[in-house]
This record gives structure tokens, sequence and C-alpha cells, in this order.
């Protein structure tokens, strides 16, 4: 048929003129040798300059973070002023981890983590606002963990007894206040005469230990060996041994009860100081628990710390008391609120430090009282792994001396506004 034969004859042109479109296409294609993809090549190479690599297929690598800045403001009696600090309740910090499976019970991994404090709100004081900025290794080492037997961790890492007065909360509120002292902790006691005391606010939380002046954390970030049993029924133990003849032996246990949710733990160490140069032994004993009712969101957490201190001839005892209580509610819909209040005392604390013989108009202390109160609230920003926070502190000092009381001690009070963003 005529229409059959032209519709034959269209269809046939056409089939020939893609067949050229193609033939020229790919010459082209072969002309320019391969530019077509130089684009897509780039970009690929750019990515891969730009992507965090692993050394082999075999073990992971996580790349981690946080960064955590404040404005703090400060009053201790004779001048008043505001630093940008870094946060030392919980630092800035990034870090490398990463694991490999050995088979279904066994696995081996690593840790490498770097603090980049811009300046530390325990750094700073009434003449220095920059603090502590020196990057330094918080933790370096590597484990073999089995779900049967524990973990077993050797390296710079935490040791049993580290962060257990707080990381056992329930409330979450750590990041922004902790029992220890981290806001204006190298400042000087300031008399009513507008000079120096002559000794400073962590000084009240002394310790014999390298990293003291802490009133609650006993342990801290050495070169151990480490051990922690699995988690059973919410119970997990810990004990490590290195550095100078440290060693020490924690508790902790997690768990919930219908609308309870409970933290608890406690922790002994000992440390040899003699080997250290000095002339002191000390062991110390912390216990902490942490309660939250769920549906109301009301908390309280509470710690007690007893260090005695060994110095050969003579001894002495520090008690230190922490307690907060508050709520934690989702009132909007950014993130949960978190609304507290806290006290901390601690006795004698000047007496067990490295400063231990610091005289006060020519008289040795004999015993010492710190005193601090305050109140926070914080607000969570899911949508940014992002917490923002205000946090006021009231710290009070008294101290005895052979010929009496050390009058005139002006109060110090801080003010702290800041965030942390996670990554």
């Amino acid at each position: 048929m005529i229409g059959g034969t032209m519709i034959s004859r269209v269809s046939i042109a056409a089939l020939a003129a893609a067949g050229v479109m193609l033939s020229s296409a790919s010459a082209q294609a072969a002309d320019l040798g391969g530019d077509c993809c130089a684009d897509l090549e780039e970009r690929v190479a750019t990515l891969e300059a730009t992507t965090a690599r692993k050394g082999n297929r075999k073990v992971s690598l996580t790349i981690y973070g946080q960064v955590n800045q404040a404005l703090m403001v400060w009053d201790n009696g004779r001048d008043t002023d505001g630093y940008i600090v870094d946060n030392d309740n919980s630092s800035s910090r990034f870090g490398f981890k990463g694991k490999a499976k050995i088979n279904s019970d066994w696995s081996a991994g690593y840790k490498i983590e770097i603090e980049v404090e811009s300046s530390s709100s325990v750094g700073v004081d009434e003449t220095n606002d920059d603090g502590q900025g020196t990057p330094a290794l918080r933790k370096s080492s590597l484990y073999i963990k089995s779900k049967t037997f524990g973990k077993l961790t050797i390296g710079q890492d935490s040791v049993a007894t580290d962060d257990l007065s707080h990381d056992t909360q329930t409330s979450g509120t750590s990041k922004f206040v902790q029992p220890d002292i981290k806001y204006g902790r190298d400042f000087n006691l300031i008399n009513s005469a507008g000079g120096n005391v002559g000794t400073e606010w962590g000084q009240l939380c002394g310790s014999q230990i390298a990293d003291g002046d802490q009133c609650f954390d006993i342990g801290g970030r050495y070169n151990v060996v480490r051990y922690d049993t699995p988690s059973i029924a919410g119970f997990k133990l810990s004990a490590a041994w290195g550095e100078d003849d440290y060693w020490d032996v924690a508790a902790r246990y997690k768990g919930k009860f219908d609308q309870i949710k409970i933290g608890a733990g406690i922790g002994y160490s000992e440390w040899d100081g003699q080997d250290a140069g000095t002339n002191a032994e000390e062991t110390s004993f912390v216990a902490s628990a942490s309660i939250m009712h769920k549906p109301t969101g009301l908390f309280v957490n509470a710690a007690y710390r007893n260090t005695e201190v060994d110095f050969g001839a003579t001894s002495q005892d520090m008690d230190a008391y922490y307690i907060q209580a508050g709520i934690k509610q989702k009132w909007n819909s950014l993130g949960a609120t978190t609304i507290w209040g806290d006290y901390m005392n601690a006795q004698d604390g000047l007496l067990t430090g490295e400063d231990r013989n610091q005289t006060f108009g020519g008289n040795v202390a004999i015993s010492s009282e710190y005193d601090r109160w305050g109140l926070g609230i914080a607000q969570n920003i899911d949508a940014a792994a992002m917490q923002l926070y205000l946090v006021y502190q009231h710290n009070e000092a008294e101290i005895d001396t052979v010929a009496g009381a050390v009058t005139g001690i002006e109060d110090f009070d801080v003010f702290v506004a800041g965030g942390v963003i996670k990554f």
C-alpha cells in the first residue's frame, strides 16, 4: 500500500539518521580522548583528597569531636572582667577511633584523642586571659575486647575511677557543670584590702597527684593497663594500673526500673608519690548516685569523696560533698530543657594539696572550708547536635591558721554563657 510504503521509507530514513548521529557522537568522544568525563573524574579526585582514608579495609575509622566555647564573666571582689574560654567541664577536642572484628566474640580497636582548648576555663586567672592554650594528647590506646570476658586496654587512657562522679549522672549536665572546680580554678583568693590571700581556689580541693586540684574526679588519663568486665545486669567493674605506681578499681551501674532511671558508682585509688619524688602517698574513695523520674524529668545527683594523704610523719584527710537537683523536660520543639541548682562543700582540701605548707600572715593553715552553690539552665538543639547553657556559681572560702582565722576573704562569682556542638 502507498501509505504503508511511505511509513516504511520514513522509518528506514529515521533509523539511518539515528545511526549517523550515534556514529558521529562516538567519533567525537574518541577524538576528545575521553574529556567528556573529565569533570566527573575531577570531582572524584577532589572527594578522595578531602576524605579521611584508612590504611586498610579491615579496621574502621571514625572521626569525632566537639567544640565547647563560652563567655565567662567573673568578679573576685577586687576586679570584674569577662573572658572567652574553652569550657573544661567538657573541653573542645577531636579524635580518631576504629575497630575490627576478629570473630563472633572477639574484636580489637584503638582511640587517639586530642584536646584543643583555646583558653581553658581552669587555666585563666585575674591576670591571664589565655589560660592553657596548648593542644594536648588526651588518649592514645588500643584494646582487645570479648563479649564474654571483657575489655583490656593499654596506653594513655582513662583510669578506672576517671569521671566516676559525673559519667553516671542521669541528667546529662556534665558538659556545663561538675562537682569539680571548672570555672576559675586558678584565680587567687582576694582579701578585703584588695591583696592576694596567698592561695588559689583550686587549692582548696588539693591533691598530691600531678593533675590534682580536683574535688571529686580522683582519677585521670594516664599510661595504664585497664580491664573492664562485660556489663552484667547493668553493673560493670573496672581496674587500672600504671604510670608511677598508681592503681585503682571502680564499679558502675546504670539501669531503669519502670519510670525510674538510676546511675551509681564507687571507686578507690592509691598513688605512691615517693616514686615521683614526693614524700606523700595518697588514697581516695569516691561514690556517686543519680536518679531521675522519667515522666516528670525530676532528678537528683550526689557525690562524695574522701582523700587521705600520708606525708610520713603526719597524715591529712579531705572530705567533699556535692548535690545537684533539677528538672529535664521537652517544653519546646528544639529539644529538652534542663534547669538545676547545686551545692558543693570541701573540708580541709588545702591541707591535702601540694601547697599545704602555705603560710598566711606567717602562720600555717590548720583547716580550710570551701563552699559553692550555683544555678543553671541548658537547652538542647537536637537538629544541630548542639546545647546552649547559662551557669552561675558563687564561691566562698574559710581558712584557719595556728594564729586564728584568715579574715576578709572575698567571695568569687562566675557567670558563664556558652554552647557545645558535637560532630
